[in-house]
């Protein structure tokens, strides 16, 4: 069996490119701009995750909605650092 090489430099390429498009669409256009303000409101990235009366279930899908608020945010400002 062949073992599998990652290419580590053409991955963070890609990466900085992909966060690159990130900043692009959700900081450089308006409807980007609107669109992650919705997001962050619908998912906020601070939100608690253990509110009075919550289960285990409801605590994981606050994260994971968290989760993916901050990931787009993290992005982005991978982005804007590239860029600048």
């Amino acid at each position: 069996m062949m073992a599998h090489k990652t290419n580590i430099p053409n991955q963070n390429n890609r990466q900085a490119d992909l966060a690159h498009c990130y900043a692009r669409v959700f900081v450089g256009t308006d409807d980007g701009q609107r669109i992650l303000a919705d997001l962050e409101a619908r998912f906020p990235a601070d939100a608690p995750r253990f509110p009075p009366g919550s289960t285990l279930t409801d605590a994981a899908v606050t994260e994971g909605k968290a989760l993916v608020t901050r990931q787009i945010k993290r992005l982005v400002e991978q982005g804007l650092k590239k860029t600048l």
